[in-house]
């Protein structure tokens, strides 16, 4: 993980849910069924 750590833990100064929001971004897939009503 980016920004340092703390000592052979690998879990990083923030903690690792914060390096991983610093380096992702967030978005929503929506899939749909083959055969599903569309619009009802």
């Amino acid at each position: 993980m980016p920004f340092g750590g703390v000592g052979d833990s690998g879990m990083g100064r923030e903690g690792a849910q914060t390096d991983i929001d610093h380096c992702t971004e967030w978005k929503w897939v929506t899939i749909q069924a083959p055969g599903a009503a569309h619009g009802h």
